[in-house]
């Protein structure tokens, strides 16, 4: 189970970006990793760089300003994201 405080403590992560937006992702291990990159590509969406924040969690910045597509479909799989969009 996934608490609140967990999710919340991935805050510092998450930068302001003008170019990119950003997604912190909760990966229980490699194969769930490699699902969730799959799933961002399936959207035409290239991952511009990825970075471990913990051994659950993994922040990804996206070739797009806008990641609510993947969130939703990441979201739909059962992932736990966090994300935020381009700044201007």
């Amino acid at each position: 189970m996934i608490y609140r405080d967990d999710l919340d403590a991935m805050n510092h992560a998450i930068t302001v970006d003008l170019e990119h937006a950003q997604l912190i992702v909760r990966i229980t291990g490699p194969p769930k990793e490699v699902e969730a990159e799959e799933i961002i590509k399936s959207l035409g969406i290239y991952i511009v760089s990825k970075a471990l924040l913990s051994k659950d969690w993994i922040r990804y910045t996206l070739s797009v300003k806008d990641m609510r597509d993947a969130a939703l479909k990441l979201t739909e799989k059962g992932f736990v994201v966090k994300g935020i969009n381009a700044l201007p």
